[in-house]
C-alpha cells in the first residue's frame, strides 16, 4: 500500500492536461505460430490520444490483460509515453469500451483526478485497423458485419448453414465440371452455384451470376486468371488463421458455429474490376438458403448412392433466420 500512496503522490505531481485518452485490451491482429505450439493470437493493452491521434503507449500480452495490468501500463504510459508522444502526463479524461476496466480503474484513477467513461472508441478502432495494414502489408477485409443492413443474427444464421454443408460434403458427389442452376426466390433469375471439393484442395461454393461468366472461366487454363474479368460470389472455408480478423471477433464473441478447424467459413465477393469484397445482405441471405438445399437436392434428387447423378429439377423449402424459404434447384444445367 505504502508503494501505491508513493506511486500516486508521483502521478499526482505530473503536469495535468486538458486530453482525453481511450485505453483498450484488444487482441492483436497477427497470429503467432510458435515452433511445437498451436498459433494463437496475442493481446495488447493500446493507449491512444483523442487529440492526435498519437499512440501514447502499446503493450503486448500473451493472455488477456487483467485490469491491473491495464493499470500499471496505463501508469508507465503517463510517466513514459511512447517516442514522439509528448512528455509525461495525466489526461482528464479517459475512455474505456468496457465497463468492468471503469468499474476496476476508476477509484484508482479519481484520485489522480481522472474522469473514467465507458465509450465506442472509434478512433482506436482505426489505430488497430491501421496496424493490421502494417502487419499484413495489405488493406485489411471489412467484416461481414461492416455491410449496411447485415445484422449478427443472419451472419449466425449463416455460419449454421455453412457448418451444415461441409458436414454433409456434397462435394463428394458434385465435381467443379457439374454446376447447378438455382432461383431464390423460385421466380428469380438462375444463379449458377460450384460446388468446390471434389479434387479434395479447395472447399466451399461459388456463385456466378452469367451463365456466359461460367463458361469463361471453364475455359481458362487456370482459374487465377479469372480475376478481374467475371464477377462471383463464394464462401470458401479453411484454417482459423485465414479468416479476417474482424470477423474471427465477433465468432469468438458469438458463438457463431464453425464444422472443424478446417472449416471456418469465408464468403467474399470479385467484382469485375477485381476487387476483393465482403457479401451484402442479399447475398448473405441467398447464401444461408441455398447452403441449406444443396446437400438435401444432391443426397434426395440427384440420388448420388445408386452410381450415377440423376438429372432433376425440385423446389425446396429450407430453414433460415426469417423462417423458411423456397429455393428451385436443377441439374444438369441447361441454357
Amino acid at each position: 500500500m505504502s508503494a501505491m500512496r508513493d506511486q500516486l503522490a508521483a502521478l499526482r505531481r505530473l503536469r495535468a492536461t486538458d486530453e482525453t485518452w481511450e485505453v483498450a485490451r484488444r487482441r492483436m491482429p497477427a497470429w503467432i505460430a510458435p515452433p511445437g505450439r498451436a498459433p494463437y493470437r496475442p493481446y495488447h493493452i493500446l493507449c491512444v490520444s483523442c487529440t492526435g491521434p498519437l499512440i501514447i503507449f502499446h503493450e503486448i500480452s500473451e493472455t488477456e490483460p487483467s485490469p491491473e495490468q491495464v493499470l500499471d501500463a496505463l501508469i508507465r504510459g503517463m510517466q513514459a509515453p511512447l517516442s514522439g508522444a509528448g512528455p509525461p502526463r495525466r489526461p482528464q479524461r479517459i475512455y474505456f469500451d468496457e465497463g468492468t476496466l471503469v468499474e476496476a480503474l476508476s477509484p484508482t484513477l479519481s484520485i489522480l483526478d481522472i474522469h473514467c467513461e465507458q465509450r465506442v472508441i472509434a478512433e482506436l478502432d482505426e489505430v488497430v485497423r491501421e496496424l493490421e495494414r502494417h502487419l499484413t502489408g495489405r488493406e485489411p477485409l471489412p467484416g461481414l458485419l461492416e455491410a449496411p443492413g447485415v445484422t449478427a443474427e443472419q451472419v449466425a444464421s449463416l455460419f449454421s448453414a455453412a457448418a451444415f454443408f461441409y458436414r454433409e460434403a456434397p462435394w463428394r458427389w458434385l465435381t467443379d465440371a457439374q454446376p447447378l442452376a438455382i432461383r431464390y426466390p423460385p421466380t428469380a433469375e438462375p444463379r449458377y452455384a460450384v460446388v468446390m471439393g471434389h479434387g479434395g484442395e479447395t472447399f466451399g461454393l461459388a456463385v456466378y451470376d452469367s451463365w456466359a461468366d461460367l463458361q469463361l472461366l471453364y475455359g481458362l487454363p487456370i482459374p487465377e486468371m479469372a480475376f478481374g474479368r467475371i464477377k462471383a460470389t463464394s464462401l470458401l472455408y479453411d484454417e482459423i488463421m485465414a479468416i479476417p480478423f474482424a470477423d474471427l471477433d465477433m465468432i469468438e464473441a458469438c458463438g457463431w458455429e464453425v464444422a472443424g478447424d478446417e472449416a471456418y467459413p469465408i464468403p467474399i465477393t470479385m467484382s469485375r474490376s477485381g476487387h476483393v469484397g465482403r457479401p451484402g445482405q442479399q447475398d448473405i441471405l441467398w447464401l444461408e438458403a441455398v447452403l441449406r438445399a444443396i446437400p438435401v437436392f444432391v443426397r434426395d434428387y440427384l440420388r448420388p448412392s445408386e452410381g450415377r447423378l440423376q438429372p432433376a429439377e425440385a423446389t425446396l423449402t429450407v430453414p433460415v433466420a426469417s423462417g423458411e424459404a423456397s429455393v428451385a434447384l436443377k441439374f444438369p444445367v441447361s441454357t
